[in-house]
């Protein structure tokens, strides 16, 4: 009488894996489906975004291996180098859907920790604003990110070979992703009592190991040891930006506000049984509270970026999904689905006022002073940023024509964008160069070179070299946008 049975477990395991393959698929075109439209205007607004279509181009046309920056970044940039000649849209496009399969493994991991609202979690990770930002632009985060949840969803299915194979991956994508493995080995240990644990955390380490090497092969064969250097800050960002960059700058407005108020609510409400969205068990939240640990702490090091902290975004819903109850939990997710389409607040000197919508409004004065836009979030922002900064360098290449044939210009985080768009006239290209250093200027001068610096730049050159421009006699050039 067990044939019967066995025949009907396997009709409903097949019918299950069949379901999931469906759902995975499902989720891929709705998340790609988000991204189309903002996957134009450029490589993105950061300058690394660009630096990455740069040495992308360069390796497709030398054929020798070029970082876009140091530690290096080798996956993304061997694979860019095949897709460069499409442009941003191809470069974009890449990363568009590699954010599309984070958040099909994303949807998988949560349904293995048999959450009741996979769905909903699934579209607020995919629609958090730092995390939809990252994923329209040619950044690696999305690489990273996706290699990270597949990685872990293997080791969710006690598969530490291809866990390892994949989390490597993500090393080869970002080099940080490696603070995973540490999650990884934590929660090989925590889950299994018996002595194939020891061989299941050294196959998972042996794996990443070997892979990650494999992919910076290229960049140590280049730059030595020397490629382990990371960018060192002349000043420590004030306190406050360094929490906006990891609250604000992440969840948005909307989906900041709900989650405060939702962790507030549970910290002083009256304690009473509630039904979370993820059951608790001690595995998960051991990882989520690690990830979240070594991700706090690398970006507390380095406070530049907001991005820096993605891949702690998903293992932060996750521990959401187990402290608080259904409802509130569900209503944290629709926030964050909201969140990167309305009410934008961002610092107000920090951005061009035309980037803004007509609706929006000063909050204080000077330079502490922010802007709240109500009816334009941060992915419709980032893209009109992005707009108008490809109207900038299309306004500083037409001033540059009337400047006098032998000059320079000093452009600060723009020459990644120059780079790439000037490719084809490395003449012109000459012209502009980063943030010199004083040997550099002196050097400028016996050549009887005319330095010009951007009226923007100034203040960037202060905080990254140290020393005022204005006051080695260099010519303050204004670049403005008509309209």
């Amino acid at each position: 009488m067990s044939a019967p049975s066995e025949k009907n477990d396997t009709r409903y395991l097949d019918a299950t894996r069949a379901r999931g393959a469906i759902t995975f698929v499902i989720v891929i075109v709705l998340v790609l489906l988000s991204r189309l439209p903002f996957l134009g205007a450029g490589y993105g607004t950061d300058p690394d975004a660009w630096a990455l279509a740069d040495a992308a181009r360069r390796i497709a046309t030398t054929g020798e291996y070029v970082a876009s920056r140091l530690p290096g970044y080798p996956i993304p940039e061997f694979v860019c180098s095949l897709l460069w000649k499409g442009g941003p849209l191809a470069l974009n496009g890449m990363t568009a859907l590699l954010s599309a399969a984070a958040s099909a493994f994303f949807m998988a991991v949560l349904r293995r920790l048999e959450s009741k609202d996979a769905l909903p979690a699934t579209l607020a990770f995919a629609l958090t604003p730092v995390v939809f930002i990252n994923s329209v632009n040619s950044m690696d985060y999305a690489w990273a990110l996706m290699f990270i949840l597949a990685s872990y969803y293997c080791l969710l299915l006690n598969r530490p070979l291809a866990a390892g194979l994949l989390l490597g991956l993500a090393v080869g994508c970002r080099l940080t992703s490696g603070l995973m493995l540490v999650s990884f080995i934590v929660s090989i240990y925590w889950s299994r009592t018996d002595q194939r644990k020891h061989r299941s955390a050294l196959t998972c380490v042996l794996a990443a190991c070997l892979v990650s090497t494999l992919a910076y092969w290229p960049v140590l064969h280049r730059h030595g040891w020397a490629f382990l250097t990371f960018y060192e800050m002349p000043d420590y960002p004030n306190l406050i930006l360094v929490l906006s960059r990891a609250s604000l700058r992440i969840w948005g407005f909307i989906g900041l506000t709900v989650i405060t108020g939702a962790l507030l609510f549970r910290i002083f409400r009256r304690p009473r049984e509630d039904a979370s969205s993820i059951p608790t068990t001690s595995r998960p939240m051991i990882v989520a509270v690690l990830v979240l640990l070594l991700f706090g702490l690398a970006y507390l090091r380095l406070p530049l970026e907001a991005a820096y902290l993605i891949p702690a975004v998903p293992f932060f819903i996750v521990l959401l999904g187990h402290i608080l109850s259904r409802r509130t939990f569900r209503l944290i997710c629709w926030s964050l689905c909201l969140s990167p389409f309305i009410c934008y607040l961002g610092r107000g000197p920090s951005v061009p006022w035309p980037v803004y919508s007509s609706y929006a409004y000063y909050l204080g004065t000077g330079e502490n002073s922010v802007v709240l836009d109500p009816f334009k979030g941060s992915i419709l922002h980032d893209y009109s940023d992005r707009v108008y900064g490809m109207k900038y360098v299309d306004a500083l290449l037409s001033k540059a024509e009337s400047l006098p044939p032998s000059s320079v210009v000093i452009v600060g985080y723009w020459l990644p964008q120059l780079r790439v768009r000037l490719a084809d006239n490395p003449s012109l290209l000459r012209r502009f160069v980063y943030l010199p250093n004083p040997e550099d200027l002196n050097r400028y001068r016996t050549e009887g070179l005319a330095i010009y610096c951007l009226t923007d730049m100034l203040e960037y050159c202060r905080e990254v070299k140290g020393f005022n421009l204005l006051d080695r006699r260099i010519l303050s050039l204004e670049v403005s946008i008509d309209g």
